[in-house]
């Protein structure tokens, strides 16, 4: 079987190197619906939503809309085994930046922590801020990339072409690894041990205080970044500008927190069909006052 996907691999990165990326983001389709109704006979899925938050009115997703769902999620894991060639003018020009001028300004003196949420097409995002010559790690919330067997491959991949992955636990070589002019991309809507509640508009956001804590304590830049797809293998990158940093130096997590949740919130709304169940879960349509919760 390792014989097997390995063989696939190199012929990927073949075809990569010589067909038109539309064409061969079509010959790999097939192949990516095929993992998405696996994963849906796997696990219960009850997305896409039509709203964010999602309403008690809005009906239930299909069946073939969630099965669409996956199948669009997992064309971006694609990108994994290109992570070299993104650089590329033929990748580039799938790419919109809006606000880019705010990451370049950010990372001329200090670290940035990437804050973003979970949408459909995340897991690119570090790779595409990689491919602007920015120095930039990983450091996935969910467990399953450290035991899940496909996911423990492409993180190997991603390390073998020169990407950085943290595992859970690695704050010490986390704090290390940030140096002005690095970057690393945390979600701030997977809840772990230490959470807080936002409010934003009518809704109310938990998210996890550990991006908030570490860039305190590396003196890093809070810069809120969402990544939507636009089409088959384009992209939308929306950067918006750094959190104060006098929340960020006075340890105010709370006021980090409430500026990055006001910052992404409105843009992911916009595309509620390319939220993970992640965020779907994080987001409560509700009224309610800043609030810190501990747990663990």
């Amino acid at each position: 079987m390792d014989r097997l996907k390995g063989a696939f691999y190199g012929l990927s990165r073949t075809l990569e190197s010589v067909l038109p990326l539309d064409l061969l983001w079509w010959l790999l389709l097939p192949l990516s619906a095929l993992l998405a109704a696996r994963h849906l006979r796997r696990s219960r899925v009850d997305l896409p939503v039509r709203s964010l938050p999602r309403r008690e009115s809005d009906p239930k997703p299909s069946e073939q809309a969630s099965w669409r769902h996956l199948t669009e999620f997992q064309t971006h894991w694609w990108l994994l085994g290109w992570l070299d060639r993104l650089g590329q003018p033929r990748w580039q020009r799938r790419i919109e930046w809006q606000g880019v001028e705010h990451l370049h300004r950010a990372l001329i003196d200090r670290p940035v922590i990437v804050v973003t949420l979970h949408t459909t097409s995340v897991v690119a995002l570090a790779a595409l801020i990689r491919s602007l010559g920015i120095t930039t790690a990983a450091a996935p919330a969910d467990q399953s990339w450290f035991r899940s067997s496909s996911r423990l491959r492409k993180v190997a991949l991603a390390e073998e072409l020169g990407a950085t992955v943290f595992r859970r636990g690695a704050s010490r070589e986390i704090i290390d690894y940030l140096r002005p002019g690095r970057a690393i991309v945390l979600p701030v809507d997977h809840v772990q041990a230490r959470s807080i509640d936002v409010a934003c508009g009518e809704a109310t956001v938990t998210v996890g205080t550990g991006p908030f804590r570490l860039a305190r304590a590396t003196g890093s830049a809070l810069v809120p970044v969402l990544i939507t797809s636009s089409g088959p293998w384009r992209y939308r990158i929306d950067v918006l500008p750094p959190a104060p940093q006098a929340h960020v130096e006075s340890g105010s997590v709370a006021g980090s927190a409430s500026y990055v949740v006001a910052q992404l919130l409105p843009l992911a709304a916009r595309e509620p069909d390319q939220a993970m169940q992640t965020l779907v879960d994080a987001v409560i349509q509700t009224r309610s006052v800043v609030s810190e919760t501990r747990s663990g």
